[in-house]
């Protein structure tokens, strides 16, 4: 993605979450926007990131294709700790 569709995908997430009345209301009995009830309790920086399976050049060919238990259990669990990985350098870059 690049810097122009990042800078749009945050001004569209602002306006959405400004513009946009949720289902919650307020103490004062008036409904609240998303933006309100997200506003000091997440902060959002970093980059968009794509998390794709890695190449292992101890795959044999059509690999995609081979849906057992064993290699469905892999998958996940590779997917979740490149996940985990990614938030922990995330974590650090957004001190």
């Amino acid at each position: 993605m690049t810097l122009d569709q990042q800078n749009e995908f945050k001004k569209d997430l602002k306006d959405h979450l400004k513009n946009n009345v949720a289902q919650s209301k307020g103490r004062d009995g008036e409904k609240r926007t998303y933006a309100s009830l997200l506003n000091g309790r997440f902060k959002l920086c970093g980059e968009i990131v794509r998390i794709e399976l890695r190449g292992d050049r101890n795959d044999i060919s059509n690999k995609a294709f081979d849906l057992s238990t064993n290699t469905i259990e892999n998958l996940i669990s590779q997917g979740e700790k490149d996940t985990r990985d990614i938030l922990d350098r995330l974590k650090e870059e957004c001190k």
